[in-house]
């Protein structure tokens, strides 16, 4: 039985709202976002980033150093305005983003809404 490890990511977009994403791997396999809306093809397309950066020291360099352009050549352009960070787990390192609270959203909606998928990894 391999190790589970999720990652809960958010971006601000450039109108003011908020996409999060919550990618699991299990024993060495990405699966794809749980929560973001995202299409198919930008799962698939994510789960491509993710092996290759496992698989590529210098590809993930890459990637946490120029996100935009590294996302950009999987077919995954960033929306002009929007700024992503790319951190990557290892080493005794762990990365937990808090996302924003949806405007229209109580806490505990959004609490429930947002965070009900989510898993932190422990």
């Amino acid at each position: 039985m391999g190790t589970t490890t999720t990652t809960v990511t958010t971006v601000t977009n450039a109108d003011g709202t908020t996409t999060t994403t919550t990618t699991t791997t299990t024993g060495g396999a990405a699966t794809a976002p749980a929560n973001s809306g995202a299409s198919q093809a930008e799962h698939d397309a994510w789960a491509q980033v993710v092996t290759k950066a496992w698989s590529d020291p210098q590809f993930a360099k890459e990637l946490e150093a120029d996100p935009h352009k590294v996302l950009a050549a999987f077919d995954m352009p960033i929306p002009a305005g929007v700024t992503v960070q790319v951190h990557l787990n290892g080493n005794g390192v762990q990365h937990y983003v808090v996302p924003e609270k949806p405007q229209d959203l109580s806490v505990d909606e959004a609490s429930e809404q947002l965070l009900g998928d989510a898993n932190p990894g422990f």
